[in-house]
């Protein structure tokens, strides 16, 4: 079951030795001093109505809100999470905000030498945008993003992602006739 984290379940996950190494170009933990203090203390006021934390099979995901619609995600799996069984929680849980939160684009910035992680996004349906960026840590970043109108198209070319997944099975026909209510982009702006 999908749940809103708890700054505990958040910390919990965030410090586990597998999750910290990510953080590392060399897989060893880093000092980060000046972005985050190790071990993290993750105060409650980070979690708002602009920061959504969710918990699904042990993964944790967070979604910083950018606009109204539109947020940034960071992975935080530990070992036993991720592969099919991640891939499964990061599902729900990315489907939790396009269905739940109102989210209609949410982006990712994994660092270019983190393959893993970019795969792991690609799989989910979120696509480069043919951009780069530099994370708090000086790593260069390749900007992604996944649309809910791509997302729509991931779950329905995706038998197995539902199969594995009864809230995803349940709910795709009623994300569909909300992607199709959405004004299009060229509509915006």
């Amino acid at each position: 079951m999908i749940q809103i984290a708890s700054v505990f379940e958040i910390e919990s996950v965030l410090n586990t030795p597998d999750v910290l190494a990510s953080f590392s170009l060399t897989g060893e933990p880093i000092s980060m001093a000046g972005f985050y203090q190790f071990p993290v203390d993750y105060t409650p006021k980070d979690l708002s109505f602009w920061n959504i934390g969710l918990i699904h099979d042990g993964a944790v995901m967070l979604f910083a809100r950018l606009d109204a619609h539109r947020f940034d995600s960071h992975f935080l799996f530990p070992a036993h999470c991720r592969g099919k069984r991640g891939i499964a929680a990061a599902s729900a849980m990315i489907h939790e905000m396009f269905t739940r939160y109102g989210a209609n684009a949410i982006e990712g910035h994994p660092p270019r030498v983190h393959r893993a992680v970019r795969v792991f996004g690609t799989r989910l349906g979120y696509l480069p945008t043919g951009t780069t960026s530099i994370d708090g840590l000086g790593r260069e970043c390749v900007d992604y993003e996944l649309r809910r109108d791509q997302w729509l198209n991931v779950l329905r070319d995706s038998s197995s992602l539902q199969s594995r997944s009864p809230v995803l099975r349940d709910s795709v026909r009623g994300l569909r006739l909300r992607c199709e209510n959405l004004p299009s982009e060229a509509s915006n702006g």
